[in-house]
């Protein structure tokens, strides 16, 4: 039964891959005109899928038989991936996970950087930078990325104006305060640097 629940898990974590990279495809092209296109082309592909699959039963098993063998290889791809991420442990030293602290805190240096001398900055922005340093997953939405903050107590509003353009962001009046860190401990003076 473990082979079975595995498996299970597996297509579940694919179909999730599958539908990551179906619904990221349109955004993808930075055009606007190019982004019309691909959504029209998915809804289209969407619609004679669901028309064939009503008209001829037979197509619906057999893409369904499909959809579970590619996701069965997209979930396995993933398993072996997170698998070489986390390295057989052999001589590696393991740095332990930030805290809800050390989250927070970064979460608003970024923010305060990425503000400058304005009031606030849009969520996206704070969001593409997280993306590019490496600290979310690309699989990761805005919408996610935007409870992930709430959830270290960053208040996100639904619109702030920032350069002229309104979207959800973060006004710097409305961060919370971030303790300060501890001098580092050890031999070292406070006040040397490292």
């Amino acid at each position: 039964m473990k082979w079975l629940r595995r498996a299970a898990a597996r297509i579940y974590d694919g179909s999730i891959q599958i539908g990551w990279r179906v619904g990221r495809w349109p955004w993808q092209d930075p055009h606007k005109g190019e982004q019309a296109v691909r959504t029209v082309l998915l809804a289209a592909a969407v619609a004679v899928l669901w028309w064939v699959g009503q008209a001829v039963p037979r197509v619906a098993g057999i893409a369904l038989v499909a959809w579970a063998v590619a996701a069965f290889r997209a979930g396995e791809a993933e398993e072996e991936a997170a698998g070489e991420e986390a390295g057989d442990g052999a001589g590696e030293q393991l740095v332990p996970a930030p805290t809800r602290a050390d989250l927070l805190a970064d979460l608003v240096d970024t923010i305060t950087q990425l503000a400058g001398t304005g009031r606030g900055v849009h969520l996206s922005l704070v969001y593409r930078n997280w993306l590019d340093r490496g600290l979310i997953r690309d699989e990761r939405t805005l919408s996610q990325f935007r409870r992930f903050a709430e959830d270290l107590g960053v208040p996100v509003r639904d619109s702030l104006k920032v350069a002229g353009k309104v979207g959800i962001g973060v006004r710097l009046d409305d961060l919370p305060d971030v303790p300060a860190t501890p001098p580092p401990t050890g031999d070292r003076h406070p006040f040397q640097g490292r």
